[in-house]
């Protein structure tokens, strides 16, 4: 009995305090209109109910409905604002954030550049000398076909040039040469002349054949170094010729060749038998050899001095012996002198 009295006083009490708590929230409500007051008033209610241990599950409905309103509020509070200036501004702010850090920050500002070699003929310290340009850089900005130029206008002799980034903020440059075509000696110093025409100092490949390179002023070659030295064109000849030839007399052996860049000619001197092969360097080299071997099926090349194969449809030999088996290299030897200097 004393039980069902307790269980009614708590439900009449409930019911009192509720709608105490109603009334007084309308009652704010209506005076205040203002949304931050209104949700202070809120907080002020939920902290009372929070403490109300005794209520607590009509607390949480009373809360919930709460929300559920405030909610439907806020829905309808969107609906009528316009975000889009905002949405704007925010990505504008975070594409030149971007923009900065990677064009006018240091973090991808370069300042280590590596450069090695696939073979020992480039100069990587002369190559160094386009690096200091290069620092402080944006990595993303730098133009590698500039880069490029420069290496070779200070080398002459590099083939390829690979310029790869490694971010954030350093290039590795890979260089590759030529490849050598003659060993040749100028001023009493080795050089090795590549398939391009450029020259580069203090090499020298047992492998290689020899090319007597026939300057108007040697002591000019020091400014050459790494630089175009030999005509593309003649260079290009040349390697012609000594395949052909070494292709269609492979069994004469080569000592030496002779360059004469005004002259534009190339000279193959055979071992062991003192003759010259004169050949032009601006016609035909087939039609030049194919003379050659009509030459050789007619004679011997051990008697002969020299055969000049420039001249189109024409050869020009000189024997050891003429026709009254007379000493004739004297006068052959003589004719090379005046015309190329050469020295017997």
């Amino acid at each position: 009995m004393r039980n069902r009295k307790s269980s009614k006083f708590k439900q009449i009490f409930n019911k009192n305090f509720i709608n105490k708590i109603k009334q007084k929230f309308k009652k704010n409500k209506r005076k205040n209109t203002n949304p931050e007051t209104f949700f202070q008033i809120k907080d002020k209610f939920y902290d009372l109910w929070k403490n109300k241990a005794k209520f607590k599950s009509k607390r949480w409905a009373y809360k919930m409905f709460k929300q559920k309103i405030e909610f439907k509020d806020l829905k309808q509070s969107l609906k009528e604002t316009n975000y889009t200036p905002y949405y704007f501004g925010l990505w504008g702010f975070l594409v030149l954030w971007v923009i900065y850090i990677l064009f006018f920050s240091s973090y991808f500002a370069i300042n280590a550049v590596y450069i090695e070699r696939t073979d020992d003929l480039s100069n990587i310290d002369i190559a160094y000398n386009v690096v200091p340009d290069l620092y402080g850089k944006p990595i993303l900005t730098i133009n590698k076909n500039k880069i490029i130029k420069s290496l070779k206008d200070l080398q002459a002799n590099l083939n390829k040039v690979e310029i790869s980034r490694v971010y954030p903020t350093s290039l590795k440059i890979l260089l590759t040469s030529y490849k050598w075509e003659f060993n040749t000696i100028i001023n009493g110093k080795k050089y090795l002349l590549l398939e391009n025409g450029s020259l580069v100092p203090g090499g020298y490949k047992e492998s290689l054949s020899s090319l007597k390179i026939h300057l108007e002023d040697e002591d000019t070659l020091s400014l050459l170094w790494y630089s175009a030295f030999v005509n593309e064109k003649d260079i290009t000849a040349l390697s012609i010729i000594k395949q052909l030839f070494l292709k269609n007399f492979g069994s004469l052996e080569v000592e030496s060749y002779d360059y004469f860049p005004l002259e534009r000619e190339i000279h193959i001197n055979l071992v062991g038998k003192n003759t010259k092969l004169i050949f032009d360097l601006v016609t035909d080299p087939k039609d030049q050899l194919n003379r050659l071997k009509l030459l050789m099926n007619e004679n011997s090349l051990e008697e002969l001095v020299y055969a000049d194969l420039r001249i189109e449809w024409k050869i020009f030999y000189c024997w050891k012996k003429d026709e009254r088996d007379w000493n004739n290299i004297p006068k052959c030897q003589n004719n090379l002198e005046q015309i190329y200097n050469y020295k017997f």
